[in-house]
């Protein structure tokens, strides 16, 4: 049966997780996994209390590119994981348009 055949090609094709559009995290923090997912990243800064919710491959690319961070370090290369304890005060301008 056709049908069946195509059925299963899909499916095998077409593995990758269903991720949550909506991720909660401690910190600003980036996951290659969420690329391509439209994903938004919502996070308390502590030292601050202010609330931020990103879109998470806008400012992973702003970051990269602008700042040239991120891309080339280890934690990236190796685990696709990425986080900052603290905001510095470019960061802190550059989210300023997602404060909750």
């Amino acid at each position: 049966m056709i049908y069946k055949g195509a059925r299963a090609a899909w499916k095998a094709q077409d593995s990758r997780p269903i991720l949550p559009r909506e991720q909660d995290k401690k910190r600003l923090t980036f996951n290659r996994e969420w690329t391509g997912h439209d994903i938004w990243v919502t996070f308390t800064d502590h030292k601050s209390g202010t609330t931020y919710r990103y879109p998470h491959d806008q400012i992973l690319q702003t970051l990269m590119d602008q700042q040239g961070i991120i891309r080339g370090t280890r934690s990236w290369e190796e685990n696709g994981l990425y986080h900052f304890p603290q905001l510095s005060e470019v960061q802190q301008r550059l989210l300023e348009p997602y404060i909750v």
